[in-house]
């Protein structure tokens, strides 16, 4: 066999060899692996209170006197994902800012429109509201009413009455 003849050999077995070790090595790099991941997540149980006004106004009572039949209304809603176990209410002592109150327990409240005397008198403990196990997106109405003792200076009076709402 002649060099040159030799040298094609050669060239030939070498490019053979590299298209082998391509091949093998392009196999190498097809091999696929995958794994698997799982996600979680918790959606919380949430309720939440929300009202039609922030705030109410019985206008002028005279002292020894009630609002009877006239209440101011509250709308409460649960704007929540899950149904509340329960609304309650409470209230703190009308106060002047000065000197001068009077209990929490003149203001009485209810479900329903009612004349003053037959509501439920507010405490300054959370009491559970009937009727307050409201679904999402359902909603109640307390109507709030209030007597001034019969001995009570004249002043512009303040309450806070606070509505919770527990899921």
């Amino acid at each position: 066999m002649k060099n040159w003849q030799m040298l094609i050999g050669i060239v030939g077995f070498v490019a053979l060899a590299i298209v082998g070790l391509l091949a093998t090595v392009d196999m190498a790099y097809a091999y696929t692996s995958s794994n698997n991941v799982t996600g979680q997540v918790t959606v919380p149980a949430e309720c939440m209170l929300s009202l039609n006004t922030s705030s109410i106004g019985f206008g002028s009572v005279a002292a020894g006197t009630n609002t009877g039949a006239t209440n101011q209304v509250v709308n409460v809603t649960n704007n929540g994902n899950a149904q509340a176990t329960n609304t309650t209410t409470r209230g703190t002592q009308w106060s002047d800012g000065g000197v001068n109150n009077f209990v929490v327990g003149q203001t009485q409240y209810s479900t329903s429109g009612f004349t003053y005397g037959a509501g439920t008198a507010l405490t300054a403990s959370d009491v559970v509201i009937a009727g307050g196990n409201l679904n999402k997106l359902a909603s109640l109405q307390l109507y709030f009413g209030v007597a001034v003792p019969a001995s009570q200076n004249p002043a512009t009076y303040n309450q806070t009455i606070t509505v919770t709402m527990n899921c």
